[in-house]
């Protein structure tokens, strides 16, 4: 089963606007500059079955479209602790506040994925 682009960002917007109400990471817009980059890297903690990386790359786009991202695993890949999925860098508020929904679904759904 393939969800189309339009059920992803749907998906998506609904886990932000959970994770956030309707306002914005107070947290990181007190504490970091608007202009700080940041890049992230996501990495495999255990061995698995990768499921869930288009929801995440579409929650830091929703959250900015100024994120360069690199991906080196796709959907289906097989990991291994340290491999590296994807490295996303942008501007660090918007990277911080999707973190959490983007890191929520790829560990959920690599779970389902895995067993």
């Amino acid at each position: 089963m393939n969800l189309s682009n339009l059920h992803i960002e749907r998906i998506v917007r609904m886990a932000l606007e959970e994770d956030l109400g309707h306002g914005h990471d107070i947290t990181s817009d007190t504490l970091i500059p608007a202009s700080e980059t940041a890049t992230a890297t996501l990495r495999a903690r255990q061995p698995g079955v990768l499921c869930g990386l288009m929801l995440a790359l579409t929650a830091f786009s929703l959250t900015d479209i100024d994120f360069d991202m690199s991906v080196h695993k796709q959907d289906g890949d097989l990991l291994e602790p340290g491999d590296v999925i994807a490295e996303i860098t942008g501007p660090a508020r918007a990277l911080l506040t999707a973190e959490r929904v983007a890191l929520n679904f790829l560990t959920h759904l690599s779970g389902i994925g895995t067993l």
